[in-house]
């Protein structure tokens, strides 16, 4: 994680209901995704990302999965750097 990502992850208060929202269950397996496949193909990772969203209980944003997807394959995992 970046410095200031670390910064403002400490400054939010934990909150229990923001914790189950299906983004926030999703977050670690899309990041774990994003790190194991970074470079590749954004059709490749946009299918994995799909399956992550799917596994947390959600319905995949198609839109927000090929930005995400296109994020991941010039290397970058947007769940770690930008969160």
């Amino acid at each position: 994680m970046t410095d200031l990502t670390t910064f403002i992850n400490l400054l939010r208060p934990h909150d229990r209901r923001r914790a189950a929202l299906p983004s926030e269950l999703a977050r670690p397996e899309l990041s774990r995704v994003a790190r194991a496949m970074a470079g590749r193909p954004a059709a490749e990772v946009a299918l994995a990302l799909e399956e992550a969203v799917r596994a947390a209980g959600a319905v995949p944003d198609a839109r927000a999965v090929a930005e995400l997807a296109a994020e991941v394959e010039r290397g970058r995992d947007p769940f770690r750097d930008g969160a």
